[in-house]
């Protein structure tokens, strides 16, 4: 499907009336400068940081020039290619770690228009949009995927609904915060299984909140390659490096 032809604007106002309402009977704060009546303020939502396009045009981390940086021009990538808004900073940290760990479930609305023009300046075509998955333990732990949470509304959106079936995490692994790189690739290894043969043939796109390493992305991708998928791409709200990774009130993120 192309984005451009699917974008339901309507669907959004209605989802954007509903959280008003919710929004009027018990007051929200910004998660940022906690003012009341907001999720988050006008001005904190201004101080939001993206990337320019200026970026390798694979991975899409942020370059001088539009072009290839030095690891995807040397080496095999997948997915094929990869997008985020903006540097995992600021309001966008604050953003994923609201709806992370404070189950602030009403703040996809406000980056859903970001994340579609980002899909169409991508020129994103696919079939099936996939979160990448939790496992059952800390499915339960958390209560929700924190991607579906915006995964889907972004998929009524655009006219595609979010796939929570196709793609399952089969191993328990280790928080991958406290790795190195090398750990990261090593722990998420084996992770992941596709349950269907519907996507032989078929273009994917896989959504997470933060690229760190892409170890992550690497395996759900490879996992739907050996599958028979055509195409790989990836969408996440930002990205990150590992020395951005922090612990905060006691809790470790990302």
């Amino acid at each position: 499907m192309q984005i451009a032809l699917y974008k339901n604007t309507k669907w959004l106002k209605a989802y954007s009336l509903a959280w008003k309402f919710v929004d009027f009977i018990y007051p929200p704060q910004c998660i940022q400068c906690r003012k009341i009546g907001y999720r988050i303020c006008p001005t904190c939502w201004q101080q939001r940081i993206y990337f320019s396009e200026e970026i390798c045009d694979i991975c899409g981390s942020p370059l001088r020039k539009n072009s290839r940086c030095e690891k995807c021009a040397t080496t095999s990538q997948s997915p094929d290619k990869i997008r985020s808004l903006g540097p995992y900073q600021g309001i966008l940290r604050n953003y994923i770690l609201a709806m992370k760990f404070k189950r602030d479930l009403g703040l996809p609305e406000l980056i859903l228009p970001d994340l579609v023009a980002l899909m169409e300046r991508s020129n994103f075509s696919f079939d099936y949009l996939i979160p990448v998955p939790l496992s059952k333990k800390r499915l339960k732990q958390r209560g929700y995927n924190q991607v579906a949470v915006w995964g889907v509304p972004l998929g009524k959106m655009i006219g595609s609904p979010l796939n929570t079936t196709i793609l399952t995490q089969n191993k328990e692994t280790t928080s991958q915060v406290s790795l190195s790189a090398d750990e990261r690739w090593k722990n998420i290894h084996g992770a992941f299984s596709v349950n269907t043969d519907q996507i032989r043939g078929k273009n994917i796109v896989i959504l997470d909140d933060v690229i760190t390493t892409g170890a992550t992305l690497n395996e759900c991708a490879r996992v739907l390659r050996k599958a028979g998928a055509r195409k790989i791409l990836a969408l996440t709200i930002a990205r990150s490096t590992i020395k951005n990774h922090h612990h905060q009130e006691g809790g470790t993120y990302v």
